[in-house]
C-alpha cells in the first residue's frame, strides 16, 4: 500500500510489534503497547507528576527554584505533546517500560542543538524519577484491582459497543468520555452520568462508581472544575506589572493622545491604511472604556485595548529583572517606541508565554497584530517617524541598526510570533463538560430558572431582593433564547416609545434588534423573541424592572445590582458566573460567553453538520462557525466510520 500504513508483523504474547510507514518513512515501533498489568492498576496523571515537582522546586519561591521547574514543564508539555497527551491524562508505558523508546523517538524528531537536546532528555528524567517515585509509595498502600479508568475502557471493550453507540446512549460527551478513559476522575456531582454508563455496559449500579477512590482529590474537586486558566489568572492577579496611572508621564500621554487622532482623524499627514483606523462609537454601546479612549461621548473598543496593552509592556520593561522583567527605570520606559525594539517586544512575548503556562495565544497574535500595525514598513504610524528612535535607551540599541532596519528586524519577529500563536489559553468547553454530559445539556440552566423563580416567589412582594431574582430569571432566559455575547446583553435598551432594542412589531409581537455597529462581526440582527419568554418578559418591564431602578431612569433593560441610577452592567458576566456557581452544582460556574458554547455544541451534537442554523443562533458567520466546530464534525465523520467498521467486524466475528 501507498502512503501512510501499518503493518501488524506478529503478535507475541501481549505484546505488539508494529511497523508503520509515515510520510514515506519506514519507522519500527517495536513495544508499543501496554507494559505489565500493573501499569494499568496505578492511576497517576501527569498532573500528579507536575504537582509534586512544583511542590519540590517553588516551595520557597526562590527565582532559581520557579525557573527551574518552568524549565522541566516545558520539555514535559513538549513531550506529551508530541504523544498525543495531556497534564489530565495517565501516566502510561512511555514513562514505564517504553520510557526509552517513547523518548528516544522523540528527542530524534527535535530541530535543536545537541546542547538543547540533552536539557530535555535530563529533565525528561527527572520526570521519570518523580513518577517511579509516586509508583513505588502508591503500590505500597492499599489500590483497588482496577482502576475507575481501567475498568471503564474494560467494560466498553467487552461491550462490543462502539463509542459513538454509548455517547449516545448515555448523554455523556465525546469530552467527558475521553478525559474519563485518559485518567480524569469523575467529580461527585457527575456521578448520575457513571451509572448511566453502568446501565448501558451492563454492569451493576456502583461497579463503576465504587472505582472512584475518595482519597483521591479529584473526587473532591473536580477534575472539570480545576480550571487551569483561573488558576493562573488567579496567581497572575497576584504579580501585577502594568504602570499605574500616576506613574504615566505627560510626554507618553502626549505620544498617546498624538496617536489617538492619528487612528480617529477623518484626514491626517501621515500614511494609513483603511484598516488602521479606529472606529468610534457612543460609550453607551461599548463595554468598559477608559478615559484615555474617549473624546466627547465617543469612545473606540480598539483604543481601549491599545492603551491597555501600551502600559502592559512599558510595565513589563519597568518590572526588575529578579520578578522575570526587562530591568529598565520607569523613565525610561517612558514612549511607545519601544514597540518597535526587537529584543525587548521578543523578552515580552516570552513573559506572557511563561505566565500562561507555556502557551503561545491569542493574546499573543492580538500584540503582534497592533505592533505590525505601528511599524508597517509603508504605513506604520511610528515607522514612518525616525525621530522616535531617539527616545529609547541609547545602550539599548544594537550598534550599526537604524530605525528603519530596526522596525524591519522587530516586523520579522512579530510576524514568527504570531504565525505560532495558535493555542488557546482556556478552554470554553472545560467549565460546561459536566453539561454536555448530560442527555439534555441545558436542563440544569432551566432548573436554576425555576430555583430562582421559587426563591422570588418566597420574597416580600414589590421587594429588591425578588426584583433582582426575576431580573436575573429573565437574563438566563435570554441567553438560552439569544445566545448574542454579552455585550448586546448589556447594552440592550427598552423604551416605552418603542425605539429601544427591544421592541414590538406592527403585529405587537416583541422583537429584538441590534444595527451592525452593536454586533462585533457588523452582522445586523433583528430576531422574534421567543413565545416562552413573552411572559417574563413582560412581567419584568411592568413589575419588576421600576423597582430595580429607585425613581432613577435608564434605557437598559438589565439593571444591575451596583448601578441603579441607570449605568450599563459592566460585571454582568462575573454575576453570571456566581450564580451557575451557585445553582448548577455540576460546573465550577461560567459566563455568559460559555451558554453560546453550550448551545452550538448540543445542537450540533443532535444535529450534526446543522452549521448554518448554529450560525443564525449565534449571529456568527457560517465560515467562522464551522472553523470553530469543524473538530465535531470530522468526530462525527469518524463516529459513522466506526460504526461501519463494528458493524463489518460483527459479521466477520460470525462466519
Amino acid at each position: 500500500m501507498i502512503g501512510n500504513q501499518f503493518r501488524y508483523n506478529e503478535l507475541p504474547k501481549s505484546r505488539y510489534n508494529v511497523s508503520a510507514t509515515i510520510n514515506g518513512v519506514k519507522l519500527d515501533l517495536k513495544n508499543t503497547s501496554l507494559g505489565p498489568i500493573w501499569e494499568l492498576r496505578l492511576n497517576i496523571t501527569y498532573k500528579n507528576l507536575v504537582d509534586e515537582l512544583r511542590e519540590q522546586l517553588c516551595a520557597n519561591d526562590q527565582t532559581s527554584g520557579i525557573q527551574q521547574f518552568r524549565n522541566h514543564l516545558t520539555s514535559l508539555t513538549g513531550f506529551l505533546t508530541a504523544i498525543g497527551k495531556d497534564e489530565d491524562s495517565r501516566v502510561g508505558h512511555e514513562l514505564k517500560s517504553g520510557y526509552v523508546a517513547s523518548v528516544n523517538t522523540y528527542i530524534d524528531l527535535l530541530g535543536l542543538s545537541e546542547r538543547t537536546k540533552a536539557d530535555r532528555r535530563s529533565h525528561l528524567n527527572k520526570w521519570k524519577n518523580i513518577a517511579d517515585a509516586i509508583e513505588n509509595k502508591a503500590r505500597g498502600t492499599a489500590m483497588p484491582l482496577k482502576s475507575f479508568n481501567v475498568a471503564l475502557r474494560d467494560s466498553l471493550v467487552a461491550s462490543n459497543m462502539s463509542k459513538a453507540t454509548f455517547i449516545s446512549n448515555t448523554g455523556i460527551s465525546k469530552y467527558v468520555l475521553a478525559k474519563w478513559l485518559s485518567g480524569g476522575q469523575p467529580h461527585q456531582r457527575t456521578i448520575t452520568a457513571v451509572h448511566r454508563a453502568e446501565s448501558e455496559l451492563g454492569l451493576s449500579r456502583g461497579e463503576l462508581a465504587n472505582l472512584i477512590r475518595a482519597d483521591n482529590k479529584s473526587w473532591t474537586s473536580n477534575f472539570i472544575g480545576q480550571i487551569d486558566y483561573r488558576t493562573r489568572l488567579a496567581e497572575a492577579i497576584k504579580n501585577p506589572y502594568k504602570l499605574r496611572p500616576e506613574e504615566v508621564s505627560a510626554e507618553l500621554l502626549k505620544e498617546w493622545k498624538d496617536l489617538f487622532r492619528y487612528k480617529t482623524a477623518v484626514i491626517v499627514s501621515l500614511k494609513r491604511i483603511e484598516n488602521a483606523v479606529w472606529r468610534l462609537k457612543s460609550i453607551e454601546k461599548c463595554a468598559k472604556t477608559v478615559p484615555e479612549a474617549c473624546i466627547n461621548n465617543l469612545t473606540s473598543p480598539s483604543a481601549t485595548i491599545m492603551w491597555a496593552s501600551i502600559l502592559n509592556f512599558l510595565g513589563f520593561l519597568r518590572l526588575s529583572i529578579d520578578k522575570e522583567g526587562y530591568g529598565l527605570d520607569l523613565h525610561e520606559v517612558q514612549t511607545i517606541a519601544w514597540f518597535a525594539h526587537t529584543d525587548a517586544l521578543n523578552a515580552y512575548l516570552e513573559f506572557i508565554k511563561r505566565r500562561s503556562g507555556g502557551i503561545s495565544n491569542g493574546s499573543h497574535k492580538r500584540i503582534c497584530t497592533e505592533v505590525l500595525s505601528l511599524i508597517r514598513s509603508d504605513s506604520g504610524y511610528l515607522s514612518q517617524q525616525p525621530e522616535f528612535m531617539e527616545k529609547l535607551k541609547v545602550s539599548s540599541i544594537p550598534e550599526g541598526i537604524d530605525w528603519r532596519m530596526m522596525c524591519a528586524k522587530t516586523s520579522e519577529v512579530a510576524n514568527v510570533w504570531k504565525n505560532q500563536s495558535k493555542d488557546k489559553s482556556r478552554s470554553t468547553e472545560e467549565p460546561i463538560a459536566a453539561l454536555l454530559a448530560l442527555p439534555y445539556a441545558l436542563d440544569p440552566i432551566f432548573k436554576a430558572i425555576k430555583q430562582m423563580d421559587i426563591k422570588a416567589a418566597g420574597m416580600p412582594s414589590g421587594g429588591l431582593v425578588q426584583a433582582r431574582l426575576k431580573r436575573d430569571a429573565l437574563l438566563f432566559a435570554f441567553l438560552v433564547s439569544n445566545p448574542l455575547r454579552v455585550l448586546n446583553f448589556k447594552i440592550m435598551t427598552w423604551l416605552p416609545d418603542n425605539t429601544g432594542n427591544l421592541y414590538k412589531d406592527s403585529s405587537k409581537s416583541w422583537r429584538l434588534r441590534f444595527s451592525a455597529t452593536d454586533i462585533k462581526n457588523d452582522k445586523p440582527y433583528n430576531v422574534k423573541v421567543a413565545s416562552w419568554l413573552v411572559n417574563r418578559l413582560e412581567a419584568y418591564i411592568e413589575e419588576y424592572r421600576d423597582i430595580l431602578l429607585d425613581s432613577h431612569r435608564s434605557n437598559y433593560l438589565f439593571i444591575s445590582s451596583k448601578a441603579s441610577k441607570g449605568e450599563k452592567w459592566d460585571f454582568m458576566s462575573r454575576h453570571i458566573q456566581i450564580i451557575t456557581k451557585k445553582l448548577i452544582p455540576e460546573t465550577p460556574g461560567f459566563g455568559a460567553h460559555a451558554f453560546r458554547h453550550l448551545i452550538a455544541t448540543d445542537w450540533l451534537a443532535r444535529n450534526p453538520n446543522d452549521f448554518l442554523t448554529v450560525a443564525e443562533l449565534l449571529n456568527d458567520r457560517i465560515e467562522t462557525v464551522i472553523s470553530h466546530y469543524a473538530h465535531l464534525k470530522k468526530d462525527q465523520s469518524f463516529d459513522r466510520y466506526e460504526n461501519y467498521v463494528v458493524g463489518v467486524m460483527g459479521e466477520n466475528m460470525s462466519k
